[in-house]
């Protein structure tokens, strides 16, 4: 069997955003209201404007044919289901026909709400009670509404195997819609900021108060998805059918999408001025402002055929208000304006807002309040309330009077917390907060010594130099924001201790060749700007008496021995630090100056040669040898040499071996001379 639709339109004080939805804000002091025209899963009704019911369709269980309720008020509200019709009347009683049982006794009851044999009803204490069970295989009874929103609902309404309620709480701020029962198709689904809601089966739509809409269940994502289309414009009604979904816009026109194989889908050419829609298992019908009803989709059982004698239906139509809006509030910036609606008759059910700042509409600023801005000094702010209520267009009412912004408002400091974190040493960087009350703020920075401004620091950073050491460091901030007075703010004052210097400095070096009788030169490496070095040289780890220059001649005493340089980098305002190069074994010297020697005498038996040695190092000692042929001759170690008759035809020479401490010895000798 094919399960019956009903569907129940209900709105709620909206003020909160929207899951999944971005409402305006709504303001309403909205009792529940039913719909007058309703369609069930094989049948429709509406109620006239004199309180009368008139169904037509499918009627099992005579379901079409209501009862006299003579003697009970007008009915306000039409409820058809497949296991019965029920009716609200203007004496808040239920009256039920058709098979439908085990109705409780039900008193001061505002809305009533039901589908495939589950019914439910909200009383003016804003409790809900349910009765009657489900479609097959489904028939188990629905649970009752959780007893946290108990006595805050504001309307009520049941689907195949779960219900819907909106609800609000105005002492724990919250509210929305939330679904209880069958979970097979995420109905229990929260959504804020409705002002509608709708169901068939285990489908569901909700409306916000700024037009948009949004889908969830188990039969969407195979009919139509819970994408709804981005052409419906602003919606002031919606209706769940079968696998598809309606919509009324602020422009009268109804679109549906999902499920069309019966027409149900197919609004008919024409069909304008609609203020409700209302869908079924496979039909749909819509009333005009004038009270018309219309029809379409799947007739087999007359569904479609509206009686040309059934009365207009009962509207609630919205008028123009008696008065303007009214604004509340002061004239300073930062401070908030509330909109009073003025005198509306009939009520509507709830209010939409749109300010306006010297006659341009704000984006986004659509509630009932809004808090003044900078941009709104000097200008003058209005407002233009829109009413709506079910069954009805929304009507715009008059634009308020412009109301002058006149006083800047004041930055407060408390809202700008202002720190400065950083090294508070020589050389250390600081940091003020960027903390701002808007992003549109202006801020500037001059940064303070002892009190008074350090020329050209007036950014937000500021490294102190040596000039700060000892020295009290603080920054004045001044946040300007146009509507506002601007706001002049010192930090404290952040004595500056002792920098240190890099904290890993380079290792000296030091170039020149090491070898004894040459220089060394230190190289410190590269340190701060600004940083002067005092010098230490040592051998084997032991200072060098007066060993202090960037310099140092290598001695004697230096020769086969570790030498080291220790580089000290100072800075005013800083601590010193001391480093120290890498140890160098310094090698033997090398003779620069070491000239052969010559040989002054004649070469004759009984004659003496004299050796003549000049232009070797000072400080050199000599020894010597002379030579015959090459070969030393015995004893002959001093500068002179007696010519002997041995010597008579043979080669005459000198060799000489120069020698100072710290530096390889060097040989040389002389050119020989022939002895006649």
């Amino acid at each position: 069997m094919r399960r019956l639709f009903v569907i129940i339109f209900v709105f709620l004080f909206a003020i909160c955003a929207e899951i999944g939805i971005s409402p305006s804000k709504a303001e309403t002091d909205l009792e529940p209201t039913g719909l007058t025209v309703a369609s069930g899963a094989n049948h429709s009704c509406s109620i006239d404007e004199q309180g009368a019911i008139s169904c037509w369709g499918m009627d099992g269980f005579n379901i079409t044919n209501p009862p006299s309720l003579l003697g009970i008020g007008r009915s306000t509200q039409i409820v058809p289901a497949l296991g019965g019709t029920c009716a609200l009347t203007e004496m808040k009683w239920v009256h039920c026909w058709g098979p439908t049982s085990g109705i409780p006794n039900l008193t001061d009851i505002i809305q009533i709400s039901g589908s495939y044999g589950r019914f439910c009803a909200l009383d003016s204490r804003k409790m809900a009670t349910c009765w009657g069970k489900g479609d097959e295989p489904y028939s188990d009874v629905l649970a009752p509404a959780p007893s946290d929103i108990q006595g805050h609902i504001t309307s009520i309404v049941a689907g195949d195997r779960h219900a819907c309620a909106i609800y609000d709480d105005p002492i724990r701020k919250v509210g929305g819609v939330t679904c209880w029962g069958g979970n097979f198709a995420k109905e229990r689904v929260q959504v804020a900021g409705a002002v509608q809601i709708s169901s068939f089966r285990d489908e569901n739509c909700a409306l916000s108060g700024s037009g948009k809409v949004k889908c969830w269940g188990w039969a969407l994502p195979y009919y139509h998805g819970e994408e709804v289309p981005s052409n419906l414009g602003k919606v002031i009604q919606i209706t769940t059918g079968d696998g598809y979904s309606c919509a009324v816009n602020d422009e009268g026109r109804v679109h549906c999408w999902g499920r069309n194989d019966l027409g149900q889908s197919d609004v008919p050419s024409g069909l304008s001025n609609i203020i409700e829609v209302a869908a079924g298992l496979n039909h749909t019908c819509a009333v005009d402002s004038e009270g018309k009803t219309t029809c379409w989709g799947w007739n087999g059982d007359g569904q479609n055929n509206v009686s040309a004698s059934l009365g207009k239906v009962l509207l609630n139509k919205l008028s123009m208000p008696n008065s303007v809006p009214v604004i509340l509030g002061t004239h300073k910036v930062g401070s908030a304006l509330k909109a009073i609606a003025g005198d509306w008759t009939p009520k509507p059910d709830y209010f939409t807002y749109q300010w306006f700042r010297d006659g341009v509409a704000l984006e986004n600023e659509t509630g009932s309040e809004k808090g003044l801005v900078g941009a709104d000094y000097q200008k003058n702010i209005s407002v233009e309330i829109t009413g709506h209520k079910i069954l009805s267009l929304p009507v715009l009412g008059l634009r308020s009077a412009e109301y002058y912004v006149n006083e800047p408002g004041s930055i407060d400091s408390k809202l700008l917390p202002f720190i400065v974190s950083g090294d508070q040493v020589v050389g250390g960087t600081l940091l003020a907060d960027d903390y701002y009350y808007s992003t549109a703020m202006t801020v500037n920075y001059q940064w303070l010594r002892d009190g008074m401004p350090i020329p050209n620091a007036v950014s937000r950073q500021y490294q102190t130099s040596p000039e700060d050491y000892q020295r009290k460091i603080s920054v004045q901030r001044t946040s300007s924001l146009y509507g506002y007075i601007s706001d002049v703010l010192i930090s404290n004052d952040y004595l500056i201790r002792v920098g240190v210097l890099p904290s890993n400095p380079p290792i000296p070096t030091f170039s020149g060749q090491a070898r004894t009788g040459n220089s060394l030169k230190a190289n410190p490496g590269d340190w701060d700007s600004g940083v002067t070095f005092t010098y230490q040289w040592f051998r084997d780890g032991v200072p060098i008496p007066d060993a202090t220059l960037a310099s140092y001649q290598l001695g004697e005493t230096d020769c086969m021995h570790l030498i080291t340089l220790k580089v000290t980098g100072s800075l005013q305002g800083y601590s010193s630090q001391t480093m120290t190069s890498d140890p160098t074994v310094i090698a033997l010297g090398m003779l620069t100056r070491t000239q052969a020697p010559k040989i002054k005498g004649v070469a004759k038996v009984n004659q003496t040669l004299v050796s003549s040695f000049l232009g070797w190092d000072d400080g050199v000692k000599f020894n010597y040898q002379w030579l015959r042929n090459g070969v030393a001759i015995s004893k002959a170690t001093t500068t002179k040499y007696k010519i002997t008759s041995k010597d008579k035809g043979k080669k005459i020479s000198i060799r000489i071996t120069g020698k100072k401490p710290g530096y390889e010895p060097v040989t040389r000798t002389s050119t020989s001379i022939t002895v006649k």
